[in-house]
């Protein structure tokens, strides 16, 4: 896995965790569900119904098998035909995560979402950074990759509703970057941190999500920053940099075993040479006693011999000479 889709995978509970205050006794579309993790999660932030649809029919039947709660339903759908799936249901709540950027007509998408909504109720849509600028991010298998001027553009005219839009980046956490017109008029907070969009670099998020709604309290969403509680640490699953640390750390771990266990298997090479040596030396010692021995058998020997020749030898050797003078 790459690093830029290492980075989306923990950012995308975002969204879920946006909508958490909102779930309570509402019916939930959970559009491109997966394998139904975060419909689970919708779950039990307190959903009364929760729908998960999906075009894998393999991720859809895993849903269906892990997931016994009859406040869960799955279902095969296309997102892209999903009003003709759902004729005559409505959602207070629908989630798309990282999904439009993959549909081919996003037009009609988003209007199907529209469509799908109760008139009070609430889209929150995201959709990883594909700018200019965000040039580590790459992905052959969308088909419109969105900026966050083209996002904001197309998601506002089609859907034609109030908004926050809040961007999610792998180091400061979660930020409101922007809100419509409508909610500014109304938000007591915005005022106070309009002033503060012109130093936001947009480019550097990695994650958009809009929130688009006729009725909710954007206050929250607003007032969003590195100390809220929808923090970058505090999110389920979204710890990256931790996360990193503890992939880190067990790597090291391992280099540090691996290293442990490579000097354990020297040390063992090492005790069986040094005992090899020592046998050698031992037997080294014994041909060297060996050769003492030798030598001073030897050394006898010359002494015998030339004990003998004195006492023998010698003295016939005298007496033929004197014979002979």
């Amino acid at each position: 896995m790459s690093k830029e889709n290492a980075i989306l995978e923990k950012l995308s509970h975002v969204p879920y965790h946006l909508a958490k205050d909102l779930c309570q006794g509402k019916s939930i579309l959970d559009a491109a569900c997966g394998d139904g993790e975060t419909s689970n999660l919708l779950l039990s932030f307190g959903a009364a119904k929760v729908v998960g649809v999906d075009l894998s029919v393999e991720l859809i039947k895993k849903a269906q098998d892990d997931n016994f709660d009859q406040k869960l339903k799955f279902h095969v759908a296309n997102v892209e035909q999903l009003e003709h799936f759902f004729e005559n249901d409505k959602f207070d709540i629908i989630i798309s995560n990282q999904t439009i950027e993959h549909v081919v007509d996003v037009e009609h998408f988003v209007a199907s979402l529209k469509y799908l909504i109760k008139e009070d109720g609430t889209i929150i849509i995201s959709c990883p950074n594909e700018s200019d600028l965000a040039d580590s991010l790459s992905f052959d298998n969308h088909h419109t990759k969105f900026s966050y001027e083209s996002f904001v553009h197309k998601l506002s005219v089609i859907l034609d509703m109030p908004y926050v839009i809040i961007g999610s980046y792998p180091i400061s956490g979660v930020i409101n970057l922007d809100i419509s017109g409508e909610v500014k008029q109304t938000s007591h907070a915005a005022t106070i941190i309009q002033d503060s969009y012109a130093s936001i670099n947009r480019t550097d998020a990695r994650l958009f999500t809009a929130v688009f709604s006729r009725s909710i309290n954007f206050e929250p969403f607003i007032d969003l920053d590195v100390h809220s509680q929808i923090s970058w640490s505090s999110l389920v699953k979204y710890d990256y940099l931790n996360e990193l640390k503890i992939n880190r750390d067990i790597f090291e771990l391992k280099q540090r075993s691996l290293i442990s266990e490579a000097l354990r298997i020297e040390l063992e090479f090492s005790n069986d040479v040094i005992w090899r040596l020592n046998n050698e030396c031992e037997v080294l010692k014994s041909d060297i006693e060996s050769l003492k021995y030798k030598c001073s058998s030897l050394k006898y020997c010359v002494k015998q011999v030339i004990k003998l020749s004195l006492k023998k030898i010698l003295p016939i050797k005298i007496i033929n000479f004197i014979k002979k003078s």
